[in-house]
């Protein structure tokens, strides 16, 4: 799992920037940067802004994948023995599902700026919030639910 997760997340990651390397040229000046709740557009910005989700995509990979790798920089709502192999290995795995989950939002994202951008899309529809929502806590869950059983 962790091999294929990490090369899942780095797909998404890659995503995000061919997606916008791909449709760069053909962009207008004025692009969405924000969306409000309800998935349209509340601000605007000029194309280069669409670089930032980019960037800070990155900083999500990088962050997550230090994260997995010194899995004691997580907080948690309980005590483990963080040095138990089984607790090491929960946690790592944790911190692969969570980059993946937001790496694929973040490519989602990136998707839904440049085609409401260029006018084949209104924003990023009602459900985008609901299942982002619930994908980055149903792993939480999951994964917490699996420490508990390690609790000190």
């Amino acid at each position: 799992m962790d091999w294929t997760g990490e090369v899942l997340a780095l797909v998404a990651l890659a995503a995000v920037f061919v997606i916008f390397a791909a449709h760069r040229t053909e962009l207008p000046a004025v692009v969405p940067v924000h969306f409000r709740a309800s998935g349209m557009p509340d601000r605007w910005g000029g194309k280069g802004s669409l670089l930032l989700l980019p960037l800070t995509a990155v900083g999500i990979y990088v962050l997550l994948t230090v994260a997995a790798r010194y899995p004691d920089l997580m907080n948690l709502p309980m005590k483990v023995d963080r040095e138990a192999p089984e607790v090491r290995g929960i946690l790592q795995s944790m911190a692969i599902a969570l980059k993946i989950a937001a790496l694929t939002v973040f490519a989602y994202l990136e998707r839904a700026q440049v085609n409401t951008a260029l006018g084949r899309s209104e924003g990023l529809g009602k459900a985008f919030l609901p299942i982002s929502l619930i994908s980055v806590f149903a792993i939480l869950g999951l994964f917490l639910r699996e420490l508990r059983k390690h609790r000190e």
